[in-house]
């Protein structure tokens, strides 16, 4: 009965290291997006530069997914954490696996088992390991997934220099032209001698402070 208790106490115990850990890596996420976004929007680096970056992004990322999934509460921990919630234990409980694991099998034992249960039986999980550690956590990387969908632009309207910079950092031009450039219009073209014509020139995937424009008679 104590194996089983235990098991279910790493269990959950993962889970909440998991909801919180998933809360910190969305959040990293959102804030070094936004902070590398606002570089390339302001600063204009190098193409070899965000390649170089997409990449420490995406190693972080696959390290946390990994380190997440992988990591798991022994039953040596799950009652350490257990003795810290509960004081009813006592070091009961500690006591009681310590001897289990050296394969002690004694009448104080069994009564010490006994008492153990007991104190499990009279306290659920529940109580130590209430609901709300996981959807707190839960709910915290959904907002900030959630933003981070709206800062690499994926809503609607049209996107912002910050959101085509975003995108550009997490999948280069694999979705969208994302890339720093300047759309002049009419741009190179053949204009009729004595015609008016009005040159528009329009910054995209980046923030210029001031622009000026050339143009060239023949």
């Amino acid at each position: 009965m104590l194996h089983g208790y235990l098991d279910r106490t790493a269990q959950r115990l993962k889970q909440r290291f998991v909801a919180r850990g998933a809360a910190a890596v969305m959040l990293g996420a959102l804030i070094l997006t936004a902070a590398i976004a606002y570089a390339l929007v302001t600063l204009v680096p190098a193409s070899g530069w965000v390649l170089g970056v997409r990449v420490v992004l995406y190693g972080l990322v696959a390290a946390a997914i990994v380190g997440l999934s992988r990591f798991a509460y022994s039953r040596r921990q799950s009652a350490d954490a257990l003795e810290g919630m509960v004081p009813a234990f006592a070091g009961r409980l500690r006591t009681w696996l310590d001897a289990e694991e050296r394969g002690e099998k004694t009448p104080m034992l069994a009564l010490l088992a006994r008492d153990v249960e007991q104190v499990a039986t009279e306290t659920p999980l529940a109580a130590p390991l209430p609901a709300r550690q996981l959807y707190l956590p839960g709910a915290v990387a959904t907002i900030a997934g959630l933003a981070l969908l709206w800062l690499l632009g994926l809503g609607p309207g049209s996107p912002s220099p910050l959101q085509l910079a975003a995108l550009r950092l997490w999948t280069g031009d694999l979705f969208t032209a994302a890339a720093p450039r300047i759309a002049v219009l009419p741009g190179e073209t053949v204009i009729p001698r004595g015609t008016d014509v009005v040159i528009e020139a329009a910054a995209t995937g980046f923030a210029p402070r001031n622009m000026a424009l050339n143009a060239l008679f023949d």
